[in-house]
């Protein structure tokens, strides 16, 4: 990821969306952006709701 290019690095930083959003924008992922809404679905975080306070992309 430290070689990749800008334009792949923001296709690899991308959350799936929800089920309603997939039908509203027509795609399963969308590039996650400061200030978006998030819910982690595995790990010990599960179920944490929070907002994007950065994106880092190095």
């Amino acid at each position: 990821m430290y070689q990749a290019s800008q334009h792949v690095r923001h296709k690899i930083l991308s959350a799936h969306l929800s089920p309603d959003l997939k039908i509203k924008y027509g795609v399963k992922s969308f590039p996650v952006r400061k200030g978006d809404t998030v819910r982690i679905l595995r790990g010990a975080y599960a179920g944490v709701e929070g907002k994007i306070r950065k994106v880092d992309l190095k």
